[in-house]
């Protein structure tokens, strides 16, 4: 098994049409459907994978902006539906929460819609009638066939309507990956895959709670009072939940989550494996995206 790095969807698509590549697993739909059909085998289908919006209250370049009543206004300025056709051409679905579509827990959300009356409002109580500027650094890749730049763009223009200004940055994805670890990005995009099917990774790994990577991401050693006092008496409950108990269990633990409106999921793209038809075995895994040992030439 040969794994390569392509840059960008079109290059991949590139690639697999050519026969230089057996499987390309970063494709968008529009460079699928492009895709000569004798050459290429193309499934879409939903996924659990999800782009979001994290916001961090303690960076210091936060310079406290970002209340829990701004990062309200923040999620109610973002059109999702408009979002998912500008970067996915409506090939993805919008997503509740940090547990994803799909697992325990994610039935039943509302996903949060889009009030700029309500935004204007809130930040205009909260002192900032005239907006703000905020530096938003983002990694320059192309995550689950969603382009970066695009989430941004979209990101600059529907916040830019209520006056928060976005300068947008790109870096690599080394630096962008210290720089959030550090807790220096008061502002930026990420993306999230399962490493296996059960929702206490989401809480572990995005739940606002002390010893948790995004805690300490969105500034939790400058400003503690963000941490989510019930959020691990939630997950313990949940855990310890009866199977039939257990979906409702981990609503209450999502419905908490999603309060903190620290974590805010922007879409879930739908996943695009394509590969040439002279291949079986090529399927999606929710733990490991593609079962390497499953493939076999026909």
């Amino acid at each position: 098994v040969v794994i390569r790095q392509a840059a960008g969807a079109a290059v991949q698509g590139q690639l697999l049409a050519s026969g230089g590549a057996d499987i390309a697993l970063q494709l968008d739909t529009e460079t699928a459907r492009a895709l000569p059909r004798d050459r290429a085998t193309v499934q879409v289908l939903p996924s659990p994978n999800f782009i979001y919006l994290a916001i961090a209250p303690g960076a210091p370049a936060a310079q406290g902006r970002f209340t829990p009543e701004v990062r309200e206004a923040i999620s109610l300025a973002v059109d999702r539906a408009a979002m998912i056709e500008f970067v996915l051409g409506g090939a993805g679905k919008p997503q509740a929460s940090p547990i994803p579509n799909g697992f325990p827990g994610s039935a039943g959300l509302e996903v949060p819609g889009t009030d700029l009356a309500r935004v204007r409002q809130m930040l205009a109580a909260a002192g900032h009638g005239r907006g703000f500027d905020v530096d938003f650094t983002f990694p320059a890749i192309n995550s689950y066939g969603a382009d970066m730049s695009l989430v941004a763009q979209r990101l600059q223009q529907d916040l830019g309507r209520v006056g928060i200004r976005l300068r947008l940055q790109t870096a690599t994805f080394p630096v962008w990956v210290q720089q959030m670890r550090a807790a220096q990005l008061p502002m930026t995009i990420g993306y999230y895959a399962p490493d296996y099917f059960g929702s206490a990774q989401y809480v572990n790994f995005f739940g606002i709670m002390e010893g948790t990577p995004w805690f300490t991401r969105a500034g939790g050693g400058n400003l503690p009072s963000i941490a989510n006092t019930e959020l691990r008496g939630l997950l313990t409950r949940a855990l310890a939940a009866p199977e039939g108990e257990r979906d409702s269990a981990f609503q209450a633990v999502a419905r908490s989550m999603m309060g903190d409106r620290i974590i805010l999921p922007l879409l879930s793209p739908d996943l695009v494996i394509a590969h040439r038809p002279g291949l079986q075995g090529v399927r999606y895994s929710t733990c490991c995206n593609l079962p390497l040992a499953e493939i076999r030439p026909r």
